[in-house]
């Protein structure tokens, strides 16, 4: 008897016990929570926004490297994807162009691309920013004024000394001239002249082309009476930098970057063996930013364009030309150097020469 209770008590002791380890097993597990992840802002598109200097970075205009210290590109930059370009004194169509660009990052490097227009002129913007803020930039331009394309001057035919040669046609440009002093004797004479250019001008050059490209590139060649092969530009001023061209509101500008009058001391000495005098030049021009350009009127008119030069061009033209124009006439031609010398005192003058288009 004492024996089967013993074995009960055992039997419950461990019974007791199995339900305690039962127990414990059961209660819950609480996990630690965990922190939540903060993600990873990438604000790098902040460090875009500076003054980018030309003359620090690649940055070029119609393939052209620029350096000049006033040239700059000012970025800002709005979001990863977005960013306001100013180009300041970058190309001749405005001293400012302002740009909407887009913004893309890859790796370290962020791309910039954009675009906008200024009159007939297309500006495009394409680069990217490095890591080290180093920019790498191409600009382009592409117009579609009326002059646009690849011009040639009008020669024609004309009976230029009925009294002396009568029925004799000889090469002619049809020159537009306008000149009026208010004295009816010296209108008369002046009325002369237009006729005298127009002779002297095909008796100097048989042929005459401008070419003003879509990307904004002027170029000029001339041939001579009695040569075939063309006249151009001294060949070591285009390899300085491209002559550009913009168009608005009836007028090109021909424009030179103004970096190259910082070598005037140099080009002076050596564009004096072709007759051109660097300063007088310079007096023609206009300030347009980081540049200098030529204005020069147009009109188009039954598929002729017609340059044109007002009084002031007119008369820096004849006093940077003039004295070799002179020396060159024929002795039939000797009393145009009068009629000249009465032009400053015109009320009203104009020259212009016609193109047509190839």
């Amino acid at each position: 008897m004492k024996r089967n209770l013993l074995y009960l008590f055992t039997l419950l002791c461990s019974l007791g016990l199995f339900v305690a380890c039962s127990d414990d097993d059961d209660d819950p597990v609480i996990p630690t929570p965990e922190e939540p992840e903060v993600p990873v802002v990438d604000e790098s598109w902040k460090d875009l926004s500076k003054t980018y200097k030309v003359a620090e970075h690649s940055i070029t205009l119609t393939g052209v490297a620029l350096t000049s210290a006033e040239k700059e590109v000012v970025v800002a930059a709005t979001s990863a994807t977005a960013a306001s370009v100013s180009l300041k004194n970058v190309v001749p169509d405005a001293a400012e162009v302002s740009i909407s660009a887009t913004l893309a990052k890859s790796g370290e490097t962020y791309s910039v691309n954009g675009n906008a227009t200024v009159d007939d002129c297309k500006i495009v913007i394409s680069g990217e920013i490095d890591a080290s803020k180093k920019m790498t930039l191409a600009i382009t331009r592409t117009l579609s004024s009326a002059v646009t394309g690849n011009l040639a001057l009008l020669v024609t035919e004309a009976e230029l000394y009925p009294e002396q040669a009568p029925g004799v046609m000889m090469p002619y440009v049809p020159v537009y001239w306008h000149a009026v002093t208010g004295d009816p004797a010296t209108d008369a004479a002046l009325e002369t002249v237009g006729p005298m250019l127009g002779g002297l001008i095909a008796g100097k050059v048989s042929a005459v082309n401008a070419t003003l490209s879509p990307e904004g590139v002027f170029n000029v060649n001339w041939t001579k009476l009695g040569e075939t092969e063309p006249t151009g530009m001294p060949e070591f001023v285009a390899q300085l930098t491209n002559i550009y061209y913009t168009a608005k509101d009836g007028v090109i500008y021909v424009a030179l970057d103004k970096s190259i009058v910082a070598m005037v001391g140099i080009l002076g000495g050596a564009l004096e063996q072709y007759g051109i005098n660097v300063e007088q030049i310079l007096a023609l021009l206009t300030d347009m930013g980081g540049y200098y350009g030529l204005p020069i009127a147009y009109v188009e008119a039954d598929g002729i364009i017609t340059f044109k030069l007002a009084k002031e061009q007119l008369l820096a033209v004849l006093e940077l030309a003039g004295p070799a124009l002179v020396g060159s006439l024929p002795e039939e031609m000797q009393g145009f150097a009068q009629l000249l010398q009465a032009l400053p005192m015109a009320q009203e003058l104009e020259l212009g020469l016609p193109f047509i288009k190839q």
